[in-house]
This record gives structure tokens, sequence and C-alpha cells, in this order.
């Protein structure tokens, strides 16, 4: 196999459409519309993620010096801090276009302090 074809495999599984380590899974990170509706327009979107990305829910324990609240994960709507994963059980699926999982040290470097356990950002669906 040339350096080319070497090349464009490598670019495939790089820009990917699924993960190989998590076939049919398309981004660890991020849910799309589709995905986020799988489980029907009236599940919540903790239901949802507790089904496709449960990890995502789980608290972090990044440092153990640090209180155990700022370990928790804090959700968004756009760029507004609604609280932590409880309120996704108050967002419906119908309402979501996408979620985005960011994880705990790009959400320290993004959001600030108290984002230690990493940010699940929502974006909704114009209405």
């Amino acid at each position: 196999m040339g350096v080319a074809a070497l090349l464009l495999v490598a670019g495939a599984c790089i820009s990917g459409r699924t993960s190989r380590l998590h076939p049919g899974i398309r981004d660890l990170y991020r849910l799309q519309n589709d995905e986020v509706m799988s489980l029907g327009p009236n599940a919540s979107l903790y239901e949802v993620i507790q089904r496709l990305r449960h990890q995502w829910l789980e608290p972090r324990n990044v440092d153990p010096a640090l209180p155990a609240a700022t370990d928790q994960v804090v959700v968004y709507s756009g760029q507004s801090p609604l609280g932590g994963v409880e309120e996704l059980r108050y967002i419906s699926a119908r309402s979501v276009q996408s979620v985005r999982f960011v994880k705990p040290r790009d959400a320290e470097a993004l959001y600030g302090p108290g984002h230690s356990g990493g940010v699940i950002v929502v974006e909704k669906k114009d209405d």
C-alpha cells in the first residue's frame, strides 16, 4: 500500500463518522438530533444521555483535594448555565438540536473554576 493510500485511510479514521473502539457511535463527545430522538420525542434528555453516553453523567474525581461538589458535571443551554445533570430531566428530546460533552480539563479552561467535572452543552432547536 502506498503512502497516499495510507494517508487516505488514516484521514478517514480521524475525520470518522464512527469510532473504531465503539462501532456505531459517530462521536463519543457529541449527540446529533437523530441520535437524541432515537428514544422518541417524549424522552427526557437525561434518559437519552443515560442510555447512549452514560459516562457523561458520572462525577469525575479529578482532584481528591477538591470538594466533591466541584467534580459534578455542569449543564449549559447554549451559553447559559442551567445547573447539574438533573436539569436534563426537564429538557425534552424534541427540543434538542445537538448535545456535546466538554471534558473536564477543557471545561475548566473554557468555563472557569467549578467545571472540573466537565460540561454538557445543549443546543436547542430554534423555536
